[in-house]
């Protein structure tokens, strides 16, 4: 999966002209931790987890926050996590 910012602002500008026209909202609940082997998995499979779970928040918070300033009604962005920031996949 591919984050991209044009791709980011995109999908907000088409909610925003589609659907709603404005934003009070955000939750990013979209996280990877694949449960595999840690000897296991390709270069690629590794970069696919910090390129949905940081890249893609960060991106994702940054653009509802500058619509919702821009609106100047304030809103809410709310970040889930996972489980296994606690306790880890087992092997």
């Amino acid at each position: 999966m591919s984050m991209s910012e044009p791709s980011v602002c995109g999908a907000f500008q088409e909610l925003l002209r589609a659907y709603w026209g404005g934003l009070d909202i955000l939750v990013n609940a979209r996280e990877i931790a694949p449960a595999y082997a840690a000897r296991g998995h390709a270069a690629q499979q590794v970069a696919a987890g910090p390129e949905v779970n940081l890249t893609g928040y960060l991106l994702m918070a940054r653009e509802a926050a500058r619509i919702m300033i821009a609106q100047g009604i304030g809103g809410s962005i709310i970040n889930l996590s996972s489980k296994s920031g606690l306790d880890a996949s087992k092997e």
